[in-house]
């Protein structure tokens, strides 16, 4: 059987690595997983071309988005936020259309996993253990796999109740505001290269009930940030750079003893962004890469493309895996 991630750029990627150790663990030799470069508009093509070997995709930029034309919405954040990062592909029930050449084009099953990879890996910047290897994201993911999602159901939080950032305004800025809504977060900044752009983003705020929703432009993204804590950055790599050279240049601030601090940051190449190095440094706020939000929207990606439980779904193995790689 063969899956595969979907992209453009997509050499970076490390989802076949997390993928291919949950197969090893798994004992699915014969299952594959690769990359393939699909830019905007790539879709119907690369579909086209595919046989009933195939069985699921995982879809990054550019590609959340436009996938939601050719298939089926099946779980509550794929449906509220019109965005998938997974697809698993049906052959045989009603629904595939014969391409050129006679060949059919599956039925696709659509599913968002970014909004839990985002919840889990603040949750475990924010646990107390400092260490992912004692952080145990079962629970919230077993949580997303039941539809829980929608009402709060995660708003134990510590930090609930503390200024949160999202910075970008694309398809990953919405799983990130959809994240914090599940955490029961009051209220949000958008911070936006284009406040214009950023509409939907804030509408899709509005929509979530936050008490505050408020966009500013990055100018003013860095003294934002010194009052957060939590933010996620959506940016593609290098695009935050001159915001972590902003928040370098504002004056030195002792170190916090308060509640922790946390930054996740999506990209993960390179590693770490300037964006982690700047905010480590400062406050010795707690700083995440985007490895961990990938591993963690894997897990139920992994069980539905294999059709495993996601309790058996060797999340320590797919952990090790990478950590081999990145360190």
């Amino acid at each position: 059987m063969h899956c595969a991630v979907l992209g453009s750029p997509i050499t970076h990627s490390l989802s076949p690595l997390l993928h291919q150790a949950a197969y090893r663990a798994l004992g699915l030799a014969a299952w594959t997983y690769r990359r393939a470069e699909v830019g905007a508009g790539g879709l119907p093509a690369f579909l086209s071309s595919l046989d009933a070997s195939w069985v699921g995709l995982s879809l990054t930029m550019p590609l959340k988005r436009e996938v939601m034309g050719m298939g089926c919405a099946c779980d509550p954040w794929s449906v509220r936020l019109g965005i998938a990062n997974t697809a698993i592909l049906d052959w045989h029930g009603p629904g595939p259309s014969t391409c050129g050449g006679g060949r059919k084009r599956p039925r696709l099953a659509l599913y968002n996993t970014d909004v839990e990879g985002i919840v889990c890996a603040l949750a475990e910047g924010l646990s107390a253990h400092g260490d992912s290897s004692a952080f145990d994201p079962r629970p919230l993911i077993d949580g997303f796999a039941a539809g829980s999602t929608m009402t709060r159901h995660f708003s134990g939080f510590p930090g609930a109740g503390t200024a949160a950032v999202v910075i970008g305004s694309g398809a990953t800025a919405c799983s990130a505001l959809a994240a914090y809504h599940c955490m029961g977060i009051h209220g949000v900044t958008i911070v936006a290269r284009d406040t214009a752009r950023a509409a939907k983003a804030v509408d899709l705020a509005r929509s979530l009930d936050f008490e505050r929703v408020e966009a500013v432009d990055m100018e003013h993204g860095a003294d934002i940030m010194e009052d957060a804590g939590l933010v996620v950055s959506t940016l593609p790599a290098y695009a935050a750079d001159s915001l972590a050279d902003s928040i370098a240049a504002l004056q030195p601030v002792e170190t916090s003893t308060g509640p922790r601090r946390v930054l996740l940051d999506v990209a993960y190449d390179p590693r770490p962004s300037r964006l982690v190095r700047v905010w480590r440094a400062r406050r010795g706020g707690v700083a995440l890469g985007g490895e961990r939000m990938l591993l963690y929207q894997a897990v139920r990606q992994v069980a539905l493309m294999t059709g495993t439980p996601v309790d058996r779904i060797p999340i320590r193995d797919m952990n090790e895996a990478m950590r081999g790689v990145i360190g």
